[in-house]
Parts: structure tokens; sequence; C-alpha cells
């Protein structure tokens, strides 16, 4: 019996070996059958639906990395490939197609991604087919604009639209300063010259900066010289066209959305406190050949300051200049001062943004309604610093006859900006009162009535004097209860001149008085 299974294993083994389709493993007792899959070349031709061989398009295995690419002649040839397996082929602007290999060359035939180029984009007043357009168009959805809270237009295109630049315009990152665009370059011909890309809203010329963002439907940028032929002497920067929602047939629909959001300054330089800035005035002076202005009781005297351990207190000197510590010879005003002031000018900022929107409408009549709410706070910690921005907008579509198509639409958008105001020479702000020969009124608070003055020196110096406090009596002709106080460097006095009563207040004192009010 045994000889008898002997004779049948090996003549089952001779057999898997001469076919290499199959082969059994006897053992006493046992009997286990494994059959294995003989692997071949798959050959094939890729051509398109006029007969046109492609070349490049990719060839794989369905679910393996085995793949190749079809030739200069659309053939290719893919070995390790099993009777059974899934042949996937695609290429750029065609359907992917799956082909059962059953061991024979396949002839694959690519069918055109018609659906990629009926894409609609916007141009000119009406609509296109992508596919036959001929310049270049980048279209940004409504759903890539939802999708990034951002305050305006312009900020939801970074980084969306390739070949559109963007940069910060010269007001820097004031709540006022509309971020800067261009999509073919800047203008290069003639001083101070620009080309701005023309931007039209619904048809019209308008700006993208005054625009909700929730209300874009889409945005089509076309950035060759192609628009021209449409556009005119307008479109060498480049044309934005913006389109925005309007009501659909239907039950009404109403949505709301909102986003809160936390800014933060970024990048800001660290200050040096005075035990540093102190070691580096000394050995600035060492270099030089000199003698170090700090001593090392006076290095000390700082350190001690910082940790709590002493307390600083000033006085007038024989120069008329304040000084610190026990040691009246020395010149070095106020070395334990160590305030961060760009710290105590910027901190972090809050901005709330709330949107609702309503349309429906029939077969006949369509609306849509929208109101925007912004409230952007800015980065200065001191004044009020914030924009608002309040928007709304309606649209009716009716279609009164097949030949009769009426469309009325209303914007109304308003931005209030409030800022702590500086002034410069010739310029009228709100709290800065300027006069003849330009003598001002440094600060006034409107809600105290407070006139205030800042100056070095004025009680040794007739000019001064005539211009900084001279500037109080000419605001009594507007303001007749004006409180007057002048911050200076000097001593503290009473003044009345030419009928105005002045408060002469050293800086340090004051700047003590409005400390101990905060604490």
């Amino acid at each position: 019996m045994l000889k008898r299974l002997k004779s049948v294993s090996m003549l089952l083994f001779l057999m898997g070996a001469s076919t290499g389709a199959a082969y059994a493993v006897a053992n006493p007792g046992v009997t286990d059958v494994k059959i294995t899959q003989q692997s071949g070349t798959c050959t094939g031709v890729v051509k398109d639906a006029t007969g046109e061989t492609v070349i490049g398009a990719s060839v794989v295995v369905k679910g393996t990395t085995n793949g190749t690419i079809t030739g200069l002649d659309g053939d290719f040839s893919l070995s390790n490939v099993k009777k059974g397996d899934i042949i996937q082929i695609s290429f750029v602007g065609y359907i992917t197609q799956e082909v059962l290999w059953n061991g024979t060359p396949l002839n694959v035939i690519l069918k055109d991604d018609t659906q990629t180029l009926d894409e609609v984009v916007v141009v000119a007043f009406g609509t296109q087919k992508k596919v036959n357009v001929t310049g270049a168009v980048s279209t940004v959805g409504a759903k890539e604009i939802a999708a990034r809270p951002v305050s305006s237009t312009v900020e939801a295109l970074q980084g969306v639209v390739p070949g559109m630049n963007i940069s910060t315009s010269s007001d820097g990152g004031s709540l006022k300063g509309n971020k800067e665009f261009n999509i073919r370059g800047t203008g290069t011909i003639g001083k101070g010259s620009s080309v701005s890309p023309l931007v039209l809203i619904d048809g019209m010329e308008g700006d993208i900066n005054a625009i909700n963002p929730q209300d874009i439907e889409n945005i089509s940028v076309l950035k060759d010289a192609a628009a021209s032929s449409i556009y005119g002497s307008r479109a060498p920067g480049g044309v934005i066209l913006i389109t925005t929602k309007k009501g659909k047939s239907g039950k009404p629909s109403i949505n709301y959305n909102n986003n809160f959001r936390f800014n933060s300054p970024l990048n800001m330089p660290h200050m040096a406190d005075s035990y540093s800035f102190a070691l580096a005035i000394n050995d600035q002076l060492t270099n030089g050949g000199q003698s170090p202005m700090y001593s090392e009781k006076k290095l000390q005297q700082i350190l001690d300051y910082q940790h709590g351990k002493s307390t600083q207190y000033m006085w007038a000197t024989d120069a008329g200049r304040w000084n610190a510590f026990d040691d009246p010879n020395r010149q070095d005003v106020m070395p334990t001062a160590n305030t961060d002031w760009l710290h105590e000018l910027f901190g972090d900022s809050f901005t709330q943004e709330h949107s609702i929107s309503v349309n429906g409408g029939t077969d006949v009549m369509q609306y849509y309604m929208s109101a925007n709410y912004l409230d952007e706070g800015g980065l200065l910690k001191y004044g009020d610093d914030g924009r608002q921005r309040y928007s709304f907008t309606g649209k009716i579509n009716a279609d009164l006859a097949k030949w009769l198509k009426v469309g009325y639409s209303v914007r109304f958008n308003r931005i209030d900006y409030s800022s702590p105001s500086f002034a410069s020479a010739g310029e009228n702000k709100e709290n800065v009162f300027y006069f003849e020969k330009n003598v001002e009124i440094d600060f006034y608070v409107p809600e105290e009535k407070l006139a205030i003055q800042v100056s070095l020196q004025v009680l040794d110096q007739i000019d001064t004097r005539e211009r900084e406090i001279g500037a109080f009596v000419k605001l009594k002709n507007f303001i007749g209860d004006a409180t007057c106080l002048l911050i200076t460097n000097s001593e503290e006095e009473e003044l009345d001149y030419e009928g105005v009563h002045v408060s002469v207040v050293p800086v340090w004192k004051w700047l003590l008085q409005n400390r101990k009010q905060d604490i």
C-alpha cells in the first residue's frame, strides 16, 4: 500500500513540474492539493475615440503598484499579470477605463471626459464652456470662499488664484489698509505708473473690498491679453468678474453663519531690559576707547531695582535734568526704566462676524436677501481701534414673459473705522487742534474737555512759552471751559496767562498719578 502511494505521488509531482500549472504533495494519511496560477505579460494599444494613439497613458494592475505608460505608438507591455486581473488605463482629459485581462492583447479606446470640458466659466456678460475659452481663466466658487474665514474678498482669493499677487498696502497692518493686488504684474513705464485689474460685479464696475464675501457665487479671473478683445483698454491688467448669489425657486431657505477670530501681533521685536541696555552702552563706549557710562555700583542698582530690592526716586540736577539714585554727579537719567513699550501698546484683539440670508421663490419670480455685520478689533491696546462693516443685499429676478426678464438689485455697504489719530503739519485730526503758523494743541480729550501740551522745557524760553501756552489761549476761542494741562520736564507750577489757567505738571508726577488711578 505504501509503495503504491509513493508511485502516485511521484507521478503527480512529475506532472506538476512539466506543466507548471499544479502540483500535489502526499503524506501518509493526509491529502493536500495546492493550485497556483501562471503569470504572464499583458500587452495592448491605447487609442482615443478618433483612432489616434494616446501617448503617456497610465496602465496599472488595479489594487497594485505594478504599472507602466504607453509609448509613442500608444502600445504598452506589462509583466507579472495574472489572468483575471483588472487593468486600469487613465489619462488627463479622458474617462478612466477598466478592462479584464484574459491572456490576450488589449485594444483600449479612451472616451473624452466631457464633464470637465463642459464646466461653465463666466466671461464678459455671460457664460461659456471651459473647453471653448482660449484665454487663461481661474474660477473660485462659493464653497472655497465660504471655507475661508476672512473679512475681505481679496483675502479670500489669496493663495487660490495662480498668478495673482497680493501684498500689504502702504497703510501696513492698519484696519483701514486694504490689500493691494495685481494679476499681470506692475507697471514699469513712467514714474508712478500702475496697472490695476478691472473689477466687475454682476457686470458693473465696483470695489472688490466693498462686497460681502458671503454674497459671492463665483469669481472668474481673466489673466491674459485675450480679455482685451472683450473689455478693451481696461483689460491689460487683467479682469476680475464677480457674480453674486441670486434667488432660487422653491421654499424659503434661511442660512445663518458666524465666525469668531482672535488676532495677535506676530514677529514683534523684543525690547532689551535696562540692565542689558546699560551693558550694551558700556561695550560701545569701551570699544570706542572711552570710559563706560554705567559704573558697577550703578549696574548693581539697576539689578536691585529689577528684582524689587530698591525704589527709584528722582530729583532735578543743576543742569535742569532729572537724575535717579543717590549719585547726583552722574547724568545717566532714569537707568532703571524697564518698560517694554511694544508690549504695552500692542496686544490681542477679537473679531466677530455674522451673516444671514434668505432666498426662495417660484418659477416666475425669485428673491435673495442677505445682511452681514463685521466687528473687527485692532491690535492697539489704548484708544478705540476697530472696524465695523454693515452690508445689505437684495435681488429680485422675474420672468414675466418668454421675451421679458426683469431683474432688480440693491446693495448697501458701510464701513466705520475708529483708531487713535496722529497729526502732521497741515492735517486736521479729531483730537488735535491746529491754529495759524502751526500752533497746535498736542492732545485733546473731548469727553473730559481736557487739553494737553507736552514740552521738554518751557519756563525759561519765551518763544517756547508763546508756542505752547499761547495755544491754550487760542483754544479758549473754541472751547471756553477746557482744562489746560502742560506736561513738561520742569518744576510743578500753576500759571495764569492772558486769562487762561494752565497747570504745569512734571512728567514723572503725572505718570505716577495716573498709575495710582489705574491700580
